[in-house]
């Protein structure tokens, strides 16, 4: 039952992981159905399984490795992840799979800094990682290509784990400067109500309520151990910081041809070469028919069809203080990155614009 095509992993929670049947005919990775698979398999629930964790194993061991082809989408949030996994996905046989709610327990597992309590504390994560992954692509084939795109918070964890269980599988890490990144963070917070802005939400899910957190900070972040005074977005800052950090070690850590990383400014300014270079690290044809079709993902608003649309969320600047400033500069040049709040961040290393025609060769 559990291995139907109908039948996909939703979360890990307390001592079960839950799945989820949806219609036979419904694709719940179409951006038509919405932009984040949660979401649709929520919206679109007909039962509600409960599995202990002994039976989940159990699934996951029945189940072949995967035999698809795979991208990771590591990124800060807020970057164009969501436009980049529907890009690749306007191509025959690409399936994106947005923000899985099962890889937030696979990430905090696979950071030693994260106390996760219950009874997947006991487990081993990355036993638990290659039981997820496996299970969440275990209707794809050898002719497939699937993008997959984890939460900002874990998904550096995500990736470090996916990258010594399944090495053939590549990653790109997205992110964008600090000051656009907080003030995209703004306008989202702003424009949802104060349960869905940050912190613990509620998800109604086939008649049950499923607690889960929207966590902004790092797996493993040492925000208990800051000094600075909690300001507005100070959280956001630590979180943009922390993550670059832990992209650049992921990406100087890589194999050639493995990872890489995009700016979204790189990817605004030069849409064409990053259709080329998208498609080309994901192995598919990158001819100019291809890439325009590829290109029609930039007209569209990515999250069209979720709870955060650009209706939305609005395109509101935010503003600053020169305190607020100051803390921020004190936050990033404490974290070793070189450029400031207002500043621009020097590239990060396996730039796939910079390096697309020499490092993604087999």
């Amino acid at each position: 039952m559990l291995t139907r095509p109908n039948v996909t992993l939703y979360a890990l929670r307390g001592d079960l992981a839950f799945f989820v049947e949806t219609p036979d005919d419904l694709n719940i990775y179409s951006p038509s159905v919405n932009a984040f698979m949660p979401a649709a398999q929520c919206e679109n629930a007909r039962t509600l399984y409960l599995v202990p964790i002994p039976i989940f194993f159990e699934v996951a061991a029945r189940l072949c490795e995967p035999s698809c082809r795979c991208l990771w989408i590591p990124s800060v949030g807020r970057c164009g992840s969501t436009l980049i996994t529907q890009l690749a996905a306007t191509q025959p046989n690409v399936t994106g799979m947005s923000e899985p709610t099962a890889l937030i327990m696979c990430g905090m597992l696979c950071d030693p800094d994260y106390r996760v309590v219950g009874p997947w504390a006991k487990e081993d994560p990355l036993r638990v990682t290659a039981a997820c992954v496996k299970i969440l692509l275990k209707d794809f084939t050898t002719r497939d290509f699937v993008c997959i795109k984890p939460r900002p918070a874990t998904s550096i964890q995500n990736s470090v784990a996916v990258q010594e269980l399944f090495p053939s599988m590549r990653h790109l890490f997205l992110f964008r400067n600090v000051r656009p990144f907080i003030e995209s963070r703004a306008r989202l917070e702003k424009s949802l109500a104060p349960n869905l802005a940050c912190g613990p939400c509620l998800i109604c899910l086939a008649g049950r309520y499923i607690k889960t957190l929207d966590i902004f900070w790092p797996v493993g972040s040492d925000r208990r151990r800051s000094s600075f005074s909690i300001t507005r977005f100070v959280h956001h800052v630590v979180f943009w910081a922390e993550s670059i950090q832990a992209a650049r070690a992921f990406l100087e850590s890589g194999p050639r041809g493995s990872h890489f990383s995009l700016n979204y400014d790189d990817m605004v300014a030069q849409k064409y070469e990053t259709c080329q270079a998208v498609l080309s690290l994901c192995g598919l044809p990158c001819e100019s028919a291809d890439v325009h079709l590829a290109l029609q993902a930039f007209s569209k608003d990515s999250q069209k069809v979720s709870f955060i649309p650009k209706t939305v969320t609005g395109d509101f600047k935010e503003t600053f203080t020169a305190r607020e400033v100051k803390a921020y500069d004190s936050i990033l040049a404490s974290r070793g990155i070189d450029c400031s709040f207002t500043g621009c961040l020097n590239s990060l290393p396996c730039d796939i614009l910079q390096k697309h025609d020499t490092r993604l060769e087999e």
